[in-house]
C-alpha cells in the first residue's frame, strides 16, 4: 500500500517534507544552548571581545 501512495505524491512535496522534518529535528540543539550561554560565558571567562570569533 505504501508503494502506490508514494508514487502519486509529487517529488517536490516529498523533498519539502523531508527538509521540514530535518529542520524540526535540528531545532532542539540550537534552541537548547540559549538559556545556558550566560553560564558558559561566566564559567569559561569569555568577554564580548573574544566571543565573536
Amino acid at each position: 500500500m505504501t508503494g502506490p501512495f508514494l508514487a502519486k505524491v509529487p517529488r517536490g512535496w516529498l523533498i519539502l517534507a523531508c527538509i521540514g522534518l530535518i529542520a524540526l529535528n535540528m531545532r532542539g540543539p540550537f534552541v537548547a544552548v540559549a538559556p545556558v550561554v550566560d553560564s558558559l560565558k561566566r564559567d569559561l571567562g569569555f568577554s564580548p571581545w573574544n566571543s565573536g570569533c
